[in-house]
């Protein structure tokens, strides 16, 4: 807890210390406001020490001038004050998010297998808005209050030191509960963040799946799982608002008590002789900023819990040193002659049964394959080894070529999912995700070559055309089609499609396997698919049966082969 608590400290303060200017101009303001606050008292006990030789209005007009004067000073500065920290906490968060975003984007597969979508948009929006609130506005305001109760205690101690020894009786007091309550507090923040991304994640799921909860009759398990984490985040956050009232309450409290025992102190004081009334004034008005200041900044530190808390789980993305690389493999720059897997073997780490076992094959450049077989054997997860985005557990894929580079798998490998990602950009920035250095011209070929290039034409703002948040402005089919443009833009050695035609026609599905015969001397081609139109063009089909032996062989050859093969064609199962 120690290690944490003083990385959350470390983090705010490499990030303050980034803008030095600005740091250096807001503590400047807010000393100046706060030596302001700190002089009025004394000015006032001078003023007190006058009025009984006072014969005129004068020192007064002049008293009121010289506050006119301060106050406006006060004010001026407090801009300053608030202008810097804002600027302040505007530059460390813009530079922040893009860092988390960063940072999330560079992560392995397998975080995103476990870690929740709505979790993660909580870190990068939520949790970086607290954080932005803390710098912005608590953290000057906190070293503010922090430096008006130093300085209102010390210039006490100046004037009574007697008088001032209460405040070494409260003092211990004031600090251990201060500490005890502000570590619940922050706890409790820490829960509610915590169940707020669980909620998040679970409505962008449901909005997501909004079509699914539609047709099925059960919409209730998900309104109650809802309103279950809902109910678990009022339940923290009242616990929380029941600490933090008492938390402010109790302090404010013995502030005040401390105030009363002050002024009956230094009534006795002065009846004694050993403090004059001026100075007693100026003691009570000391007692009184300290004590207001106190309340404020114990306030403050309610509120600086929940920014530490947003702390905590921004350092957990930040933090995460674990390499984010894909596997690194020897491969030739411009061409892979061939892809070999020699007893692959693979498990998740939350399973103990192996979902790939001893498997072997090899896959040769110039030939189309097909990859096929029931659901369940371990295609999908056959193709993300491939992909490098999972390690073997043993075994190896082996990129065999004609010279020896350095490099990460997916730079020599183009790939299609099942359910292809279309981003709310433009088609023509859908396309360059693959090859940024791709021009107008190469855009228009893939188009063309996936008969997607009248579409865009016919559209209004053509290229240009948004395609929605996830592509919804397009077809299932075009999307594929544009998702296959991609795909072939990026102009690699490997090239996997996988169920990539499902949504297509029978000629658009036609024509762009016509293109990849066109293209496959150069390139190792596989596709994932279960339709037999698709099988039967390619070149060799590789069927992976639950035994996780590969039987490869033309569609032909494949009847006579395979039992389970024929069995499929028959109930049209391919």
């Amino acid at each position: 807890m120690k290690l944490v608590r003083a990385q959350n400290f470390k983090l705010l303060t490499r990030l303050v210390a980034e803008h030095p200017k600005l740091l250096l101009f807001g503590l400047g303001s807010l000393l100046i406001v706060s030596l302001i606050n700190l002089s009025i008292p004394s000015l006032i006990k001078d003023f007190v020490g006058t009025i009984p030789q006072a014969n005129s209005l004068t020192p007064a007009l002049k008293f009121s001038a010289i506050l006119i004067i301060l106050f406006i000073l006060q004010g001026l500065f407090g801009y300053f004050r608030i202008l810097y920290f804002n600027q302040l906490g505007l530059s460390i968060i813009t530079k922040m998010r893009k860092q988390i975003f960063d940072a999330i984007i560079a992560k392995k597969i397998q975080f995103f297998e476990t870690a929740k979508t709505g979790d993660l948009i909580s870190r990068l929006n939520t949790d970086t808005q607290l954080l932005q609130e803390v710098i912005c506005s608590k953290l000057s305001v906190a070293i503010r209050y922090a430096v008006q109760v130093v300085g209102g205690i010390a210039l006490m101690f100046f004037i009574s030191f007697k008088l001032s020894l209460l405040i070494i009786v409260a003092l211990p007091i004031l600090v251990i509960s201060s500490m005890f309550l502000a570590k619940k507090l922050k706890a409790l923040s820490l829960q509610i963040q915590t169940n707020m991304g669980l909620a998040s994640s679970l409505a962008e799921e449901s909005f997501t799946g909004i079509r699914v909860i539609k047709v099925f009759p059960n919409q209730s398990l998900i309104n109650n799982s809802f309103h279950q984490l809902i109910n678990t985040i009022n339940e923290l956050s009242l616990k929380r608002s029941k600490i933090s009232a008492f938390f402010q309450s109790f302090i404010s409290f013995l502030l005040y008590s401390l105030i009363i025992l002050f002024l009956l102190a230094g009534i006795y004081l002065a009846n004694h002789q050993e403090l004059d009334y001026p100075n007693l004034t100026a003691f009570v008005l000391y007692s009184i900023l300290v004590a207001v200041s106190f309340s404020f900044l114990v306030a403050t530190i309610d509120e600086l819990t929940k920014g530490l808390a947003a702390t905590k789980r921004i350092l957990e993305i930040l933090n995460d040193t674990e390499d984010s690389k894909q596997q690194t493999i020897t491969v030739t720059s411009d061409s892979i002659s061939s892809i070999e897997v020699q007893n692959l073997n693979f498990k998740y780490e939350s399973r103990d049964q192996l979902v790939i076992k001893n498997l072997n094959f090899k896959l040769n450049v110039s030939t189309i394959y097909s990859l096929t077989g029931p659901s369940g054997v371990g295609k999908s997860t056959l193709i993300n080894l491939i992909l490098g985005f999972n390690n073997p557990t043993s075994g190896e894929i082996i990129f065999h070529g004609s010279r020896n580079l350095s490099s990460n798998v997916i730079d020599y490998i183009s790939y299609v999912p099942q359910n292809p990602t279309i981003f709310d950009f433009s088609i023509k920035e859908n396309l360059l995700l693959a090859n940024n250095s791709a021009t107008t011209e190469d855009l228009w070929d893939v188009l063309t070559h996936v008969r997607l290039a009248e579409f865009v034409n016919s559209l209004p703002e053509g290229l240009e055309t948004i395609c929605g948040s996830r592509g919804l402005e397009l077809s299932g089919g075009q999307q594929q089609k544009l998702a296959i443009a991609r795909a072939l833009l990026k102009n690699v050695p490997i090239l996997i499609l996988d169920e990539a035609t499902s949504a297509l026609d029978s000629d658009s599905e036609a024509n762009i396997l016509n293109y990849l015969q066109s293209i496959k001397s150069s390139k190792i081609i596989l596709l994932v698919s279960h339709r037999l139109s698709a099988i039967k063009a390619c070149d060799q089909l590789l069927l992976l049966n639950y035994d996780q032996r590969i039987i490869a062989g033309t569609h032909e050859e494949m009847i006579q082969k395979s039992d389970y093969y024929q069995f499929l064609i028959n109930h049209q199962a391919v």
